[in-house]
């Protein structure tokens, strides 16, 4: 069904799902090519590359990938022992030649691979006592409403990750996208005025907002 929907026409309009997806495409293969070595913490870099590991070797993933993937151009980095080891841009930022060239420095949208670093830093709270799963998100958050008073007080840390707000799907995205000005506190405050459409821990619906 979603396919039929959304991907009608997927045959004659390759051109414009490249473009329309590239950003996504991109994220998703700088998300699968920053190959962390080991280390948390990361400090400037004038250290080689771990043994074994050559640049020549990720020169063909990069390429490998950025043939399978179809983007114009990635970044990548490697961390070793909590140092930057190699850094180095592939390709261009956009599907054009007269777009720049990928750098160290370039900045991508990384779309939903936000939600991977928001549950992992949630889960290190969680895991060092922190905060707990279950824990209510207007305790820790006073500021925290929705619409609904007895949501608003029954909402949990867990609630946050899983999309069964209740909410529409794509509800407040448009205050995060397309060059948006708003800031967190700006998002927080309009939480009241977005509207249930499903039913609390039972609907399935991709919400953002909430992974800020």
């Amino acid at each position: 069904m979603f396919q039929t929907q959304v991907f009608p026409s997927m045959r004659s309009n390759q051109t414009q799902l490249k473009r329309r997806f590239s950003m996504f495409a991109q994220c998703s293969a700088l998300a699968a090519l920053c190959l962390v070595v080991a280390g948390t913490s990361v400090q400037a870099a004038t250290v080689s590359l771990p043994d074994g590991l050559t640049e020549k070797q990720i020169d063909d993933v990069v390429n490998k990938a950025r043939q399978a993937f179809d983007v114009p151009g990635v970044a990548v980095g490697v961390i070793h022992d909590g140092k930057i080891v190699f850094a180095k841009g592939y390709g261009r930022k956009a599907d054009n030649e007269k777009s720049g060239q990928v750098d160290t420095s370039t900045l991508f949208a990384i779309g939903s691979n936000s939600k991977e670093f928001t549950a992992t830093a949630l889960a290190t709270l969680v895991d060092e006592g922190k905060l707990k799963w279950t824990d209510r998100v207007n305790d820790i958050m006073p500021e925290f409403r929705v619409s609904d008073p007895w949501i608003t007080r029954d909402f949990r840390v867990s609630d946050l990750l899983t999309h069964h707000s209740g909410m529409g799907l794509g509800a407040g995205d448009l205050m995060l996208f397309s060059h948006s000005t708003f800031t967190r506190k700006d998002i927080l405050a309009a939480l009241p005025y977005m509207p249930f459409t499903g039913r609390f821990r039972a609907d399935y619906a991709i919400i953002i907002c909430f992974m800020l």
